[in-house]
Parts: structure tokens; sequence; C-alpha cells
């Protein structure tokens, strides 16, 4: 006879343990049912013990589970994620000294790697084979084994929820209830991915969501309406009370007349990251450390009181703000705000995108920061009138905002074609000294810019030229210009001459002027005057490219501060020659600089080469 055996059913007091060790028989080993009736067992302690008390020898032996019990795609997805996150550096036997040595130096040492390695590689030593993985056997899993694979985070990260019910009801067993859990999936148009088993998951086991630590959702379906969202249920659905990390990059895109004070709550008090992209969600965490709110796809429409309301429940512990197209102000409210000032004495770094009446009335109403914060605002595709009759006046009042002790960053770009215009980046010493482990990948690697402009039109240099008088241009050490078209060379060694600190400068793009009038390059070499204390030049070698080197070499001979060359070589000639190329130009200068080369394939590949 068949028994349905049903957890519940699992006491003492109910059916006798020779009617209990008979419905178990009937259950195949490895199942869901099985792993469900175990995890049944380990959360009754008494009555675990009272059966462990009334069978004994092999009956006793067909309620405990052995390495046989784990199903093949548990079996498979731990030698698959330990090789992947924490790959041992030589092959180990189970049960031996080598398997607490890897435990406690490799697996458990914080190492674990945030992302899977694309490449799908695997050490040699622990490559997976028929029935075995390196020198370990597949039918010999030691409970060391089991006992590491689930206490790394990521290894729940990547299988929760696409798991068949007896691996999920395995790894549920094997785990506990104490094991933290951290949800990672991406879910693409190419890839029906995570999301839906992963909230299939948290419907499956209600304390499951009590344990996950970090949530990181990546959706690249883009939607219109934020409703079929899985992860909307999700919080409306589920607490998470132990949350720290939340991470959600959902693609939607939001009506500016939207409810936004209704949607979801995320009921995680002791959250201290979150980063919501093109999503919008409110929450009720007091220890938020980092926020960041982006709208990439579309601007997310954030009422700023709503905004100040959630950031005063954390504003004594928030260091970092990063708010991305997603300000919203109601007409009117900008002149008369309704909402009283939030302070937050411990913020560093403030970012702000947005619109620049918006951005006054976020900075000048609704926060107030110290004076020693980084503050950075981007004003993007202001018509050109507008800017250069607001910027200056904006930048000043910004200047009251920060004090020299902080930093302060202004990013403009016109509504003009920019593909006829020029980038201007201009940066503070503080984030460049010109020592070789700043420049070993390029100068500006992970350099932040004090002042960019993105202007289409040639007011961009008289604009530069306007904000020079309201910033302190003694502490700009590092320039990057970038013309897409000739330039006016007296506007350009006006901007030279204001700023005589600079020691670091990138200069692309050399059309040659009409009426023979130089490029900005031979303005540059051709008078030790402009960027006297200049020790590092930059230039992009493209095809556009025509300089002699001989004659660059014998103008930077004479400048004794110049020590290293910069050349990124922008596909100026075949890869085939690339070292021909090197051996040449180096032995024009003699040895007299460094130079240092860096290939760029795409224009978009600068600053990462």
């Amino acid at each position: 006879m068949h028994y349905e055996l049903r957890p519940q059913e699992i006491t003492p007091s109910g059916a006798t343990l020779e009617s209990i060790v008979a419905a178990h028989a009937s259950v195949p080993r490895g199942s869901a049912h099985h792993f469900r009736l175990l995890r049944e067992f380990r959360d009754d302690p008494a009555g675990c013990a009272a059966i462990r008390q009334g069978l004994h020898g092999r009956q006793m032996n067909a309620l405990l589970p052995t390495t046989s019990v784990l199903p093949e795609e548990i079996l498979s997805m731990i030698f698959l994620a330990l090789a992947d996150i924490a790959p041992p550096r030589a092959p180990i036997t189970c049960g031996g000294h080598g398997m607490d040595q890897y435990y406690l130096r490799t697996a458990i040492a914080d190492v674990e790697k945030s992302e899977i390695d694309k490449s799908h590689r695997m050490l040699p030593v622990f490559g997976a084979g028929p029935g075995h993985l390196g020198c370990i056997l597949v039918a010999h899993v030691s409970g060391e084994w089991r006992d590491l694979a689930f206490r790394l985070r990521s290894f729940w990260a990547r299988h929760i929820g696409a798991l068949p019910n007896p691996a999920f009801e395995g790894m549920l067993y094997w785990a506990g209830n104490t094991v933290p859990v951290s949800l990672v999936t991406l879910c693409s148009t190419l890839r029906e991915g995570g999301l839906p088993h992963v909230v299939t998951a948290l419907h499956r086991d209600e304390k499951l969501a009590q344990r996950v630590e970090r949530i990181q959702f990546e959706d690249t379906f883009r939607r219109h309406n934020s409703a079929n969202f899985p992860c909307i249920s999700l919080f409306k659905t589920f607490k998470f009370p132990r949350l720290t990390s939340l991470d959600i990059s959902a693609n939607i895109s939001y009506d500016r007349d939207g409810d936004h004070y209704s949607v979801p709550l995320v009921d995680s008090p002791l959250l201290e990251s979150i980063r919501l992209e093109d999503i919008s969600l409110r929450w009720n965490s007091s220890r938020l450390v980092d926020i960041e709110l982006i709208g990439d796809f579309a601007k997310i429409y954030v009422p700023i009181p709503l905004l100040v309301d959630m950031l005063g429940l954390s504003s004594q512990t928030l260091s970092r703000l990063h708010l991305q197209n997603c300000l919203f102000a109601a007409p009117g409210s900008i002149a008369s705000p309704t909402f009283t000032a939030v302070h937050l004495p411990n913020l560093r770094s403030l970012f702000i995108e947005a619109p620049i009446l918006e951005t006054m009335s976020f900075l000048y109403d609704a926060v107030v920061v110290p004076r020693t914060a980084n503050l950075i605002i981007d004003l993007p595709y202001e018509p050109v009138h507008f800017l250069e009759a607001v910027v200056p006046v904006f930048y000043a009042g910004l200047s009251q905002v920060v004090s020299n002790d902080g930093y302060l960053g202004l990013l403009l770009s016109d509504d003009t074609d920019h593909d006829l215009g020029c980038k201007i980046e201009l940066y503070e010493g503080a984030h460049y000294d010109g020592t070789p482990s700043h420049v070993e990948k390029t100068p500006l690697y992970g350099m932040t810019a004090k002042f960019e402009l993105s202007s289409g039109t040639n007011s961009g240099l008289s604009q530069i030229g306007l904000l020079l008088g309201c910033m302190d241009y003694r502490r700009v050490t590092v320039l990057h210009l970038e013309f897409r078209q000739p330039r006016e060379v007296d506007d350009t060694e006006a901007i030279w001459r204001s700023l005589p600190e600079v020691r670091f400068l990138h200069l692309a793009s050399y059309e040659h002027h009409p009426g023979g009038r130089p490029d900005p390059l031979t303005l540059l070499l051709s008078s030790s005057s402009l960027l006297p204390k200049l020790e590092v030049l930059s230039v992009e070698w493209d095809w556009k490219w025509r300089h002699s080197w001989p004659w660059i070499a014998h103008k930077i001979a004479h400048r004794g501060r110049m020590r290293t060359l910069h050349i990124y070589r922008m596909l100026a000639v075949p890869r085939s020659e690339w070292a021909e190329q090197e051996r040449q130009v180096e032995a024009i200068f003699a040895e007299a600089i460094t130079i240092r080369w860096y290939d760029v394939q795409m224009l978009s590949d600068f600053g990462r080469a």
C-alpha cells in the first residue's frame, strides 16, 4: 500500500514509528517530497529525537539523508559553482587537510567573484568529467563539500528559483534556515530568465524571504507599464527583514502624472544600499548609506517632496546620493516649496542630473549638504543662450554651497549638434598626481571632471571663459580638449593662459584651420609660455594626423618639464604595422621622454584602454 506522507503528519504523537518508517520507505529518495519530510524532521528537534530513540539500525538510516540523496542537478551545480566562484589551486581529496585549507583560505575569504565568468572556463585541475570532478568522485561528496557550497552566497544567487522541485527542496534542506541568501538574476529578451523563477521560489518557502540579504534584478525587456513587472508584485507580497542591498534595473517608462506616492514599499529596515534604475519604489530604512536613482530609458518623475521625506529617514547615515534624470517638480512648486529642507550632515558625494530649475529647487530648497561635500551637477541639453545667461550665476551660487575643501563639478551640454562642436573637461589635481600608477590604464582612468562642456557651437570656449572667472582655476591641473571642428585659435589660447597650473593635457582632433592658421597642437608646442608646467601630453593619432614626429620631438625637447607622451592609436595604421610604428617613433625621440601607447579600436574605448 502506498501512503502519501505529508509533513504535518510527521509527529511522534501521531502515527506509530513503524507506520512512519513504512510511509517513508514509499517516498522516492531524492524527491521533493523526501527533502520536505527531512526538513520537517530537522525543524522539530524533540520529535526527531523521539524517532531516533524508537528506531535503530537500518530503519534509522532510512530516515537520514546521505550523499546519494542529492539530486544530480544539485551535484552538478555545486561543482560548476565552486569551479567558477572559488576554484582550488590544486586537486583536493574530500575529507582531507586540503579541504579544510581550501575552505578557510579560498572559499570563505571574501574573494567570491561578483559576476559569473562569461567565458565559462574552468581550471583543468578542477574540470568536470564523466562521473568525477578533478580528484573528487561524484559518489563521494562529503558533508564538508555540501556545507561549503551552501555557504557561498553566489551559489544561491545564480540557481535559486530556476531549480526543479527536488533540487529546490534539497537546497533548502542542506542550507538550513540560517544561511544568508542573495537573489541575483538577469532577464533578457533573448533568454527568459530568473525573475519569475525567483518569485516562484519565494512562494514555495515562506521563510526564504526572511533570509534574503541582497537582491539584484536586471530586465532588458522594455515595458511601458509597471504593473506587468514581476518585481513590483514581489515587494507588494513579501517583506525582506534582513535585506541590506537592493539593485534593480527595470527598464520601465513612467508617466509624469502617475501616483508615485502609491508605488510599492520596500519593507526592509536594515537596508543600507539602494540602486533603482527605471523603476520607482519607496523605502522605510533609516540606515541607508548609498542611494542611486537613475532614469536611463526615460525620466522616472520622482516628486521632490516625496524624495525629501524618504531622505529624511536616513539623514544621519547617508553618505552618497546619486540622482540622474529622476527629479520632478510640479508646476508652481519651485517658486513656493511646500516642504522643509532635510539636513544631510554626513553626505560626502552628491550627483544631480536634471534641468537647471529642478536642480536649483532640490539643491537650494530640499537639502542642506556639508560645505566639504563633493558636488557634481549635470545640466543636459539646455539651450545655448540659456546656458550663457544662467550658468555663471548658477556656478557662483554653487560655490556658496560647497567650500574650496570640497569638490565642485559642473557638466554642461547644449541642445546643438555635438558632432560639430567640442568637448572640454577640467580636472582637479587631487585626482592626478603624475605617478605611474595613475597612468598604467589611461591618464583619465577613475577621474571625475571638475568641469565638462559638450557644445555644438563656437560659443563653447567663450562659455568656459565666463566660468573661469567664477571658479578657482588654480586647482585645475588636468585638461581634456576634444575639438570636432576647427576652433578659434584666440579662444583656445585664452583658455590655456587662464590655466597655468595644468600638468596633464589630452588633446584630440587636429583639423587644420583655413588660411593657414595653426591648429591647437602646433599652437601649444610653438610657445613655451602656454601651459608652462605641462608634464604629460596625450594625443590621438588618427587618420586626420598631419604632424611630423621629428618636429614634435624637437619642440618637446625645449619644454624642460615635459617628460611623458601618451599616444592613442586610433586605427591610424594597420595592426600588422604597430610594432614597426612604435620602433620608428621611439627612435625619433631617442629616449628623451617616456612614451606610452594605447590602442583604441573605437572612440567609445577612450578612458578604458
